[in-house]
């Protein structure tokens, strides 16, 4: 059995849950996939949590604040002119924006309130402790092929 690490192509399924045990994400359907050491996973904890690990692990972790620390309750919720944000802005969208001497941010649209969009900056996950239930399925060698259908899956989304 291959083991995971640089250079390897993986592909596994996992489910996320909210702290509170909700399900969030499940990759049942549709298995993640990425080159371990070349590229990241969303969010990276997890693959630095599949590094070692044999095809066929099952497993559950829990990351520890997995989206990045939570801002200040002060400087997480904003307010932006709606056209400040491209005019096409409805709530719950998410979108990341580069804020000066922060760098890029993601962002919800929590409200709309006439030309106003308030919105909270970071993940909405950030802070949180994220429970995470993995299989990892395949683990082989990357090829060229699959260099480049990742690179333009990623380019796509």
């Amino acid at each position: 059995m291959s083991t995971v690490s640089n250079g390897m192509f993986v592909r596994f399924h996992f489910k996320m849950y909210s702290p509170e045990g909700d399900l969030l994400a499940d990759t049942e359907q549709t298995p993640a996939s990425y080159i371990h050491g070349m590229m990241e996973t969303d969010p990276e904890g997890l693959g630095q949590f599949l590094e070692g690990k044999q095809e066929g692990f099952v497993g559950s972790m829990t990351l520890e604040k997995a989206f990045g620390p939570a801002m200040p309750r002060e400087e997480a919720i904003t307010v932006f002119p709606k056209e400040q944000l491209g005019g096409n802005v409805e709530k719950g969208m998410m979108f990341a924006a580069n804020i000066p001497g922060k760098g890029e941010i993601p962002m919800t649209v929590m409200d709309i309130r006439g030309d106003d969009v308030m919105v909270l900056m970071g993940h909405p996950l950030a802070g949180m402790d994220i429970p995470f239930d993995v299989e990892i399925i395949e683990v082989r060698p990357s090829t060229e092929a699959d260099i480049q259908q990742l690179q333009a899956q990623f380019q796509d989304n």
